[in-house]
């Protein structure tokens, strides 16, 4: 069972472009954390005791649901970043999650990039890891 913790959650409310023989609007959703080379982290190494550079990054999740309720993107990773691709049939609003697997990712920027339609993306406040489905 997961401690009940805030996590980021933004509203994306998107609406395809009006037309007949247009394609269906798509929607990149990217993840990025802080560039850990640009960091000044060290740690010590065990084998000989030299410091190193630390360029490990932290576990995030990125989660997309969809209008009507069910999950239509789900990534995980200690990665740089994390994206992924919807594709938006009807005007509707989805819910974007971002939340650290470990609890100490706490600097991110979330990007959409929208083709075939208008998009605006809102934060929500007061968000909970309850609200993430599974």
């Amino acid at each position: 069972k997961l401690v009940d913790r805030p996590v980021a959650r933004f509203d994306l409310s998107a609406t395809p472009a009006a037309g007949q023989h247009q394609e269906p609007m798509s929607v990149v959703v990217i993840l990025s954390q802080p560039n850990a080379k640009m960091q000044r982290k060290f740690y010590k190494r065990k084998q000989d005791g030299l410091n190193y550079k630390d360029i490990t990054y932290q576990n995030i999740e990125l989660v997309v649901v969809g209008p009507n309720g069910k999950v239509e993107m789900k990534r995980a990773g200690a990665k740089r970043s994390l994206s992924g691709d919807i594709v938006v049939q009807a005007t509707g609003q989805w819910k974007i999650y971002a939340l650290s697997l470990g609890g100490l990712g706490t600097e991110f920027s979330l990007r959409c990039y929208v083709k075939g339609g208008v998009a605006e993306l809102t934060e929500v406040d007061n968000a909970h890891i309850s609200e993430v489905p599974r």
